[in-house]
């Protein structure tokens, strides 16, 4: 593969929970080329808008993924990382 281009969303987006608890599943990220190869080895952040993550920083593995898990902050209502 070549460098990585773009990261696309493989799984967790759209959950709901319960206002200052984990939800039940990480939020996971594949880091792809311009040929859609995944990438292994790659630097992602992942920023909480309210809320926590988990993991903050991680890197890609062999399978171009990166997750964290995210918990939600205090106030009711919608949330995004």
């Amino acid at each position: 593969p070549g460098a990585a281009t773009a990261l696309q969303l493989v799984s967790g987006n759209s959950q709901s929970g319960t206002v200052n608890q984990a939800l039940a599943q990480p939020l996971t990220v594949r880091a792809v080329d311009s040929n859609n190869n995944p990438v292994s080895g790659v630097s992602v952040t992942f920023t909480a808008g309210s809320g926590s993550m988990g993991t903050t920083t991680t890197t890609t593995n062999a399978q171009g993924e990166a997750s964290s898990t995210w918990t939600l902050g205090t106030t009711a209502g919608g949330q995004s990382a």
